[in-house]
């Protein structure tokens, strides 16, 4: 203590120059930018003091103004980004923390024209500083944008700042100190978490599940710089669903085999999106124009992740962006999923902010939005609906049960009007050989009795020809092939005159007979149309 009231007892008395430093010289020195230079620099220190400066507008260490060196120790020492712009030319020293503001801009803008260096955002602060020249008023703003080139591509940033201005010997201001904060992450929360509020309260609202769809994009409409284009889409097509045992045990099931079933959808509704524009087909499937986002979905459907797909420039013609104003270049499709389900119900396709990466924070920020929709609330809806769907089918069920019938009634009435008629026999045999139906002359050819469905066949042919038509048959039901073949039965055929013996004519009857299989889906045959006629030619000779 005596110490130092005897130092300041001589810069009162006006001590000599030199006295201080004897009589300080054994403190020790924290100006790292005096020469000799302490040996224990850190390495942004070294960096400063070994940089070139004789390049610089400020010119080398040892001619900079006391105030200038004293200002650069200043913000050195500074734990929090700080940066001093001097002279009318406003170049910049920074500190060590504020390297981790301007990335790649780092070391190249130390010393130098922020002209250059800032470029992109320059005109902000170059209006700035001169206004602090004529003002000589220190400047506070928040939460200001700028849309910095420092990570290889211009990225939406939040920052705030003062900026002190600093009074040199003349009176006037030789330059400007400012301490920078950024706040990007607490400005993109804040606004994300304000959308996901207004989804909310948008979609609680639904009683529909149309009316859901409306309230999603509603609820998205002032998230222009996050979503600034948004299309959803229906699905009406997709792959099988499990049944509960099979969900059970899906995790044993090898489905390598099974390609992905054709999937449709529908647009239901969009936002930033001009009606009828080729980046939002109001049908959506192989064969439109955005067909290259169809292997995405089908990847949502396995995945149950949202996937990024590029967006072609040819769809970005014809839109005016959103946010600001330039285009998107990647689409994010989301799986909407309803709670206790593995059915995807729709698409959420959205495109992302181009000034923004798609972090790990946007990523969250969709899953939320997301989660918002498929809430209980979007399975109580569907659940709703389909009791209301399920009643409705029942009763068009019905009515189409009734119009059914009588179109069938009034077709079989036809059929056996025409059946009847007919000059051949016509019959449908179930693949027993019994008749479910028969008009009256296939029935006297086959020798089948009024009451019966069954044909003995052995009885009814000759001699030699059961084999024959038995292996015939096999054949039509084995092979599904239409056979047709000439037989003999046992019924007498006498001819319409006597020999020109002046004799009677009686011989077996021959009948030219025709069997064709009707198969199901499965391709088993579950009827055959069989008809016949008498082919026995009479020869009066």
């Amino acid at each position: 203590m005596q110490e130092f009231k005897s130092e300041l007892s001589s810069v009162l008395t006006h001590r000599a120059p030199g006295s201080w430093e004897k009589a300080n010289r054994k403190r020790k020195v924290f100006d790292f930018l005096r020469e000799p230079h302490p040996e224990d620099l850190t390495s942004f220190q070294r960096f400063v003091v070994e940089l070139d400066w004789s390049k610089s507008p400020l010119g080398p260490i040892s001619t900079w103004p006391a105030q200038l060196h004293q200002m650069v120790l200043l913000v050195m020492q500074d734990p929090t980004p700080a940066v001093i712009y001097w002279g009318d030319e406003a170049t910049i020293v920074y500190n060590e923390s504020y390297t981790q503001l301007i990335g790649q801009k780092h070391p190249a803008l130390q010393g130098q024209d922020p002209k250059i260096g800032f470029a992109e955002v320059w005109d902000h602060f170059e209006a700035l500083l001169a206004r602090q020249r004529e003002t000589g008023e220190t400047t506070i703003e928040a939460n200001a944008l700028l849309l910095l080139f420092r990570h290889g591509f211009f990225e939406e940033t939040y920052f705030n700042w003062k900026f002190v201005p600093i009074i040199g010997p003349g009176g006037w201001v030789v330059g400007s100190h400012a301490t920078v904060v950024e706040v990007t992450r607490e400005v993109l929360s804040d606004r994300r978490q304000a959308t996901v509020r207004n989804l909310s309260r948008q979609i609680s609202e639904a009683t529909t599940i149309r009316d859901l769809w409306a309230g999603i994009i509603q609820g998205l409409q002032d998230a222009e710089r996050d979503i600034p284009l948004a299309m959803l889409y229906s699905v009406t097509s997709t792959t099988p669903v499990l049944s509960k045992s099979e969900s059970a045990t899906s995790s044993n099931i090898d489905r390598s085999s099974e390609s992905p079933q054709p999937l449709t959808c529908f647009l239901e509704d969009s936002l930033g999106v001009p009606k009828g524009h080729l980046i939002a087909p109001a049908k959506l499937h192989a064969e439109t124009d955005l067909a290259s986002i169809l292997p995405s979905m089908h990847q949502c459907m396995e995945t149950m992740r949202p996937v990024v797909v590029a967006i072609s420039s040819e769809l970005q013609d014809g839109i005016t962006w959103r946010g600001h104003g330039v285009p998107s270049n990647s689409f994010v499709v989301c799986p909407i999923i309803p709670k206790a389900s593995q059915n995807v119900l729709a698409f959420l396709v959205i495109a992302l902010n181009p000034y923004r990466p798609y972090d790990e924070n946007y990523q969250g920020f969709i899953d939320i939005i997301t989660q918002q929709v498929t809430t209980p609330q979007l399975s109580a809806l569907l659940l709703r609906e389909e009791v209301e769907r399920g009643a409705l089918v029942a009763r068009q069920e019905a009515i189409d049960r009734d119009r059914l019938y009588k179109e069938l009634s009034e077709s079989e009435s036809k059929f056996a009007r025409f059946a009847q008629r007919a000059p051949i026999g016509l019959a449908i045999l179930k693949p027993d050989g019994t008749a479910l139906s028969a008009n009256d002359l296939w029935r006297d050819l086959t020798l089948l009795q009024v009451g019966s469905n069954q044909v003995s066949w052995e009885g009814v042919l000759v001699n030699n020809e059961f084999d024959r038509v038995m292996s015939a048959w096999e054949t039509l039901v084995k092979e599904k092939h239409s056979v047709t073949l000439q037989t003999k039965i046992r019924k007498p055929w006498k001819a319409p005159e006597f020999d020109r013996h002046g004799k009677e004519q009686v011989m077996d009857t021959h009948i030219l007979l025709a069997m064709y299989p009707d198969l199901d889906e499965y391709g088993k045959v579950v009827s055959i149309m069989s008809w016949c006629v008498s082919s026995n030619i009479y020869f009066p000779f």
